[in-house]
């Protein structure tokens, strides 16, 4: 299971690769050196990745508590597909919906 963090956050980046790249820099040959966004702890990248899926045809629901137990709640649905996730924080909520929706193993 990916964990949230670099790693969640690459494998977004990846699945979104069409959408951002995010050059910090360029190295000696011109080549743009590359940051990964924290899209499983921030709320502002995970809304990035909600606006990008629902640009992708999918309608999304979203439920968040402040109790105890389930903080967060996500689900994407396009047609017949339909993908959710529940956890501590909406960033990483929405980072493992989105990459279940899109067929990346969590």
């Amino acid at each position: 299971m990916l964990e949230p963090g670099r790693e969640m956050d690459a494998a977004v980046s990846k699945a979104f690769s069409d959408r951002w790249e995010i050059a910090i820099g360029y190295d000696e040959n011109g080549s743009p050196i590359l940051d990964i966004p924290p899209f499983s702890s921030s709320e502002d990248w995970a809304w990035r990745v909600v606006r990008a899926m629902v640009d992708d045809g999918f309608q999304v629901v979203i439920a968040a508590g402040t109790g105890e137990g389930m903080d967060a709640y996500v689900d994407f649905e396009r047609g017949f597909e339909h993908s959710d996730a529940q956890d501590d924080t909406l960033a990483e909520t929405v980072c493992v919906a989105a990459l279940r929706a899109l067929g990346v193993e969590v």
